[in-house]
């Protein structure tokens, strides 16, 4: 009803004073249905029809947030049948992550022995590095293990350095990789899987 109500206004009103606002709210409005193609061209064509006006400096900037990959609130999605991780975040100064990876590796010997669970060290970024184990069938499976290692207090002896564990799905985990911003797939992670 938007895009339709704003196109019957640039029809009609073609040179109004409010014409990029019509034209950058139809674009939004696109971009809200899950149009991102129309999204961005709606956004190309405000900056393109009225450079100099404020709806194209805004334009512009949401186009430089979608090309960032960090525009999208809704960048996950809750893929309960795919494979998943289980995954800590933590700063790679204050984590001794070899130990790390051997409370997990024998947590996995003597609890997780015939499912061959693979534990490795991946860095996130300048500052922070993962401990991803994998793989796990589905996200009930993944979530098992998460609330296992909760129960068996695994990160107890790490209680006072700052870390997130999460359970995560492949496409996710490539997801978040890129994006980097913990807090929101806790976000995301807590909405939908606790």
């Amino acid at each position: 009803k938007t895009i339709s109500s704003c196109k019957t206004a640039l029809t009609e009103y073609p040179e109004s004073s409010l014409a990029p606002k019509f034209l950058l709210l139809s674009a939004l409005a696109y971009g809200e249905s899950g149009n991102k193609e129309q999204l961005k061209n709606g956004l190309a064509l405000v900056q393109k029809k009225y450079p100099k006006s404020e709806e194209a400096t805004k334009a512009k900037e949401i186009l430089q947030l979608i090309e960032s990959g960090k525009f999208n609130e809704q960048l996950y999605k809750f893929e309960t049948e795919s494979k998943h991780l289980y995954v800590i975040v933590a700063y790679t100064e204050k984590m001794d992550f070899n130990k790390l990876k051997f409370d997990y590796l024998s947590f996995n010997l003597d609890n997780y022995d015939k499912q061959n669970l693979q534990v490795s060290q991946v860095k996130l970024d300048d500052e922070r590095d993962m401990i991803v184990i994998q793989s796990f069938k589905n996200a009930t499976e993944a979530m098992q293990y998460y609330n296992h290692v909760r129960n068996q207090q695994i990160l107890k002896a790490y209680r006072l350095i700052p870390h997130k564990d999460f359970v995560i799905s492949f496409d996710n985990y490539k997801k978040f990789q890129k994006d980097q911003n913990t807090e929101k797939y806790l976000k995301f992670f807590q909405n939908n899987y606790q």
